[in-house]
């Protein structure tokens, strides 16, 4: 399966991203800052993206089976939340792309 994992650098995305590749997916690590990933992998690609950014989103999602965003906002700043799943949202929607997944948590 082609996977497109936004927000790979992260906490969460970091390990689905290990997963993915541990199950022999094909993942593209959709991240803000590319320097930030230091996993190297065969089924690893790296796209520069950024989710509140409709056309990058679109760009490095399209001829993937699914987008999974592992996108958590900081403390203090949930609304974000919002405006990032709409962008995402639209993005996916422009890629043609017909799965989408959103990885989230609670803290306690």
């Amino acid at each position: 399966m082609k996977i497109a994992l936004v927000s790979a650098t992260g906490m969460i995305g970091q390990r689905i991203l290990q997963e993915a590749l541990r199950r022999g997916h094909q993942v593209t690590a959709v991240v803000r800052d590319p320097s930030r990933l230091m996993r190297q992998h065969e089924n690893l690609r790296v796209a520069t993206g950024d989710i509140f950014d409709v056309p990058s989103i679109a760009q490095a999602a399209a001829g993937h089976d699914v987008v999974i965003s592992a996108y958590g906002p900081k403390f203090g700043e949930e609304e974000a939340l919002v405006k990032a799943t709409r962008s995402l949202i639209d993005g996916v929607k422009q890629s043609g792309v017909r799965r989408l997944l959103a990885v989230g948590g609670a803290g306690s």
